[in-house]
């Protein structure tokens, strides 16, 4: 809801209407005596307010603000935006305006851009005969704005907003102490809303920093991936979560404790050896590497690949070796699979060997016994029984016992299928 429609362009802002008194006036009223105590029990409130980080830190403010100056109504008023254009929100009412709480008004030729634009108090008799931004108030609720007291509400050393108080009675007018009391509450207000808002912006980056470092435990434990950092100087380890599974040991030691706790963990057979690199890492520079195995408490045998880096630190004395630690069990699992496998098939391949080379040994002595008699074929004399048998007959056979008894022992030596370079087909005897 908006207070007017009338929106004046921001070059009549720094014209400020006839109604404005110069707050140097507050000087020449009646004073009256300050009253410390309710102003101290004001400032306790909002004091407390903040301890609580309650979101009504601005209804105390415009109470207190009602209350101490002895206003008909109080309120603050902030820079917001609404549909686009600049605007002034009013955060919290207390009084008889209160029914205009989070209505709006203009940014520009209003009280508030007045103070906003000059960051300065303001002091106006009958505003809204001198903003048209107010029009209508009055008539709404049937209240005269005789008088209002303005001050800058202010984020740093930027006016934001402003905190006021009105009298809708002509016989009440604000004083110095009035606007004193005013500015000590808007300066402490000021300073607790930057102070709930730095809170509320840690707290978001502690939120966001809470997601990302979920995320990035998510993708550590997928992976089986830990982390870690020694501080050589204190001998203290700081590491995640998943370290401390992987090696077995309590949160505790995962968070300052001793390096020796982590070493004790790894196998007696793999400890020197990590040991004598973690040593030459650290005289030499040189990134650290190492596969070992661990056994921790209640763990089972694990093999894990760990690298490193020597760190210094920037400013600050000290060393650091920060690295990570992956486990590697299934894929040692794998290798010994493909070892043995490997070892076995060279075994099966070996004793193939031998059986053919036995074999070579057994078919080629009754080769020769044929092979011999076939040669005796070939050279017997004419006029014998046997030299009836046609000559190319007993040359095709002589060939045909030399390939077979060649391809059988040849083919065994190397290792492959016993069989002929060529086809014979061996003639009837």
């Amino acid at each position: 809801m908006e207070l007017s429609e009338h929106m004046i362009p921001k070059s009549e802002c720094s014209r400020l209407p006839l109604g404005t008194l110069n707050v140097t006036e507050l000087l020449s009223r009646p004073q009256r005596a300050p009253d410390y105590a309710a102003e101290n029990q004001a400032l306790v409130s909002l004091a407390e307010s903040l301890a609580n980080r309650s979101d009504d830190i601005f209804q105390r403010l415009a109470q207190h603000a009602l209350t101490l100056c002895g206003a008909h109504s109080a309120g603050i008023s902030l820079l917001d935006e609404e549909n686009g254009q600049p605007v002034f929100r009013w955060r919290a009412i207390q009084g008889k305006l209160e029914p205009f709480v989070n209505c709006t008004m203009p940014r520009y030729f209003s009280p508030c851009g007045d103070v906003v634009d000059g960051n300065k108090p303001l002091l106006i008799q009958n505003p809204v005969l001198h903003y048209q931004s107010l029009s209508g108030l009055d008539l709404e609720l049937g209240l005269d704005l005789c008088e209002a007291l303005l001050v800058p509400f202010q984020n740093g050393e930027k006016a934001v907003g402003t905190l006021w108080v009105v009298a809708h009675d002509h016989h009440k007018h604000f004083v110095q102490d009035d606007l004193r009391c005013l500015e000590s509450l808007c300066k402490f207000a000021s300073a607790s809303v930057m102070a709930l808002e730095n809170i509320k912006n840690l707290e978001s980056t502690s939120q966001k920093l809470k997601d990302v470092q979920l995320r990035m435990d998510t993708a550590l434990g997928i992976g089986a991936i830990a982390t870690w950092v020694w501080d050589i100087d204190s001998n203290r380890v700081y590491a995640d979560h998943n370290l401390a599974n992987l090696f077995g040991v309590a949160a505790c030691d995962a968070d300052g404790g001793q390096v020796e706790t982590f070493l004790d963990a790894i196998h007696p057979d793999d400890r020197d050896a990590v040991r004598l690199r973690i040593q030459k890492s650290l005289e030499s520079r040189e990134a650290y590497e190492a596969e070992y195995r661990i056994e921790g408490e209640g763990q089972p045998l694990r093999w894990v690949s760990a690298r490193g880096r020597v760190m210094e630190r920037d400013g600050v004395k000290g060393t650091r070796l920060i690295g990570v630690v992956v486990d590697v069990t299934e894929r040692r699992k794998m290798e010994d699979q493909l070892r043995i496998k490997t070892e076995q098939l060279a075994e099966a391949s070996q004793r193939k060997d031998e059986f053919l080379a036995t074999l070579s040994h057994e078919l080629r002595s009754p080769l020769n016994i044929i092979q011999g008699h076939t040669e005796l074929l070939r050279l017997e004399t004419p006029g014998t029984p046997e030299f009836g048998l046609p000559h190319h007959h007993r040359e095709n056979a002589a060939r045909h016992i030399r390939l077979r008894s060649q391809g059988y022992c040849g083919g065994c030596h190397a290792g492959h299928s016993i069989r002929s370079g060529c086809e014979i087909h061996p003639p009837s005897l």
